[in-house]
């Protein structure tokens, strides 16, 4: 009976990010254009990526030493993002962008399927809510474009259930590890506070 159910919850959440999937892939095709708060966050990891010191030039002579050290958000986006612009060419450096925030968007999906797992022994309202979630119009656009958010969110809920995990056996590596994802979501946007 635990296995039927546990292969119940795994294709679930198949389905899930399937429907994620063909919910965003409107947006996707219709590839809205570069934000500029796209810009202001992709040149500073851009940067980082090319080795140099965390600065954007595109906001140079607004405010001053920008250009060397970005100061007007916290780093961990910065850092995050330009790991993953090192692995991809110059020239798809955008489309690189939107896929890891994309990327992120399934991660913080089947992290509420899991939290939502520990909270409710029924399956399907989990998936349920997992499933509202996935096809909600915010959270598409948001996991669509190159923002800080969704890292934010996928730390936080990931540090959620690592909490929930301890509550559940009292493992004491299970909460460290959820202090640490709090202190990155804390890193990565202003709202990762909430972690805490």
């Amino acid at each position: 009976m635990r296995i039927n159910q546990r292969f119940r919850y795994i294709g679930g959440c198949v389905g899930v990010t399937t429907v994620y999937a063909l919910a965003t892939l409107p947006v996707l095709l219709n590839f809205p254009a570069v934000w500029p708060d796209e810009v202001n966050l992709y040149s500073p990891a851009a940067a980082l990526a090319r080795g140099e010191a965390m600065g954007t030039s595109v906001l140079a002579g607004f405010l001053p030493g920008i250009a060397h050290y970005t100061y007007w958000q916290p780093p961990g986006y910065f850092f995050f993002l330009s790991l993953v612009l090192r692995l991809v060419p110059p020239a798809h450096h955008f489309l690189a962008v939107r896929l890891f925030s994309w990327s992120l968007g399934v991660i913080v999906l089947l992290l509420g399927a899991a939290i939502l797992r520990r909270l409710t022994t029924n399956v399907g309202w989990a998936l349920l809510g997992v499933l509202v979630l996935a096809s909600e119009v915010s959270f598409i656009k948001v996991a669509n474009v190159g923002r800080m958010e969704m890292l934010a969110l996928a730390c936080t809920m990931a540090a959620l259930n690592c909490y929930l995990a301890y509550r559940q056996r009292s493992r004491l590596h299970t909460l460290a590890l959820a202090s640490f994802l709090a202190g990155v979501a804390m890193v990565c946007h202003p709202v990762g506070i909430l972690a805490a």
